[in-house]
């Protein structure tokens, strides 16, 4: 796979699943890999990802990679982090 495994929600406005609906969140890449019935499975590291982004732009972005890592660029509030919160909280409030 052309990324690292998708750990963390995103809350800097990708509409992306909670931690419970993340595969990579619960399992590992071997248990993906049996999940999904695949003879193999890899992902690109973040380190990886990092290098292919500086060496195509020809400089560090700065870009967030808090789906991967769950280093967060911002403080996010605890209550966001709840198993139990439904991604349909989220529907509407940024006025769309």
């Amino acid at each position: 796979v052309a990324s690292p495994p998708v750990r963390h929600p995103c809350f800097m406005g990708v509409d992306m699943a909670t931690y419970k609906q993340l595969i990579a969140h619960k399992l590992d890449i071997e248990g993906i890999r049996q999940r999904i019935g695949a003879d193999s499975l890899d992902y690109l590291s973040l380190a990886g990802l990092e290098t292919a982004v500086h060496e195509a732009i020809g400089r560090n972005t700065g870009h967030c990679a808090a789906c991967f890592s769950g280093n967060y660029p911002i403080n996010i509030p605890d209550w966001l982090f709840e198993e139990d919160r439904d991604k349909v909280m989220f529907e509407g409030m940024w006025g769309d």
